[in-house]
């Protein structure tokens, strides 16, 4: 990948996580998804609920920002949302850790094609010519799209209620102990 690829095409936060990790970049280290937030989570409450009042657990559970896409861990081991500030923040130091460790790839600009490379970009491919004919239309596309979106939301819904319906059972069982 080029610098300017990078710098155009990574836009969204998981773009950034999955260039830090194929290229063992250490930026994004403290940076992690919702999903893993509930996972860290309920692996967290049980040893929490150990060692901490219902009162301290509640109120630690409760600083605990939701509906954010990405989270990160801060210098204090706090647990902190990202919006896109952040994303232009992190993009802005890998490119500077890419610099620093040449992992780009060299402009199109710079390489100096010989003959038969520019014949070939030159021919034109017959499969070029023919149009493909798509087997459902863009409005097709769209509602199926919409439906799944719907539908994830509908089970994202009804996980969290579980999740929240499993704390409140889990603290009342630690009550009555």
């Amino acid at each position: 990948m080029t610098r300017d690829e990078f710098i155009n095409g990574m836009t969204m936060m998981w773009e950034l996580k999955d260039f830090c990790i194929d290229n063992d970049c250490p930026i994004m280290d403290d940076v992690f998804d919702s999903d893993y937030l509930d996972e860290y989570l309920d692996r967290e409450i049980e040893d929490w609920s150990q060692n901490m009042s219902w009162t301290t657990l509640r109120d630690k559970l409760n600083e605990i920002e939701t509906g954010y896409d990405w989270y990160c861990w801060d210098g204090y081991g706090d647990i902190t949302p990202m919006d896109e500030d952040d994303l232009d923040y992190y993009k802005d130091d890998i490119l500077s850790w890419g610099d620093d460790h040449d992992i780009w790839d060299v402009e199109d600009e710079e390489l100096e094609p010989d003959d038969e490379f520019e014949d070939e970009l030159c021919e034109p491919e017959d499969d070029e010519d023919e149009a493909v004919e798509e087997p459902f239309s863009v409005f097709e596309l769209i509602v199926s799209c919409q439906s799944e979106v719907t539908n994830a939301k509908l089970q994202a819904e009804k996980e969290e209620k579980e999740s929240d319906d499993a704390l409140v059972q889990f603290i009342s069982v630690d009550m009555a102990m």
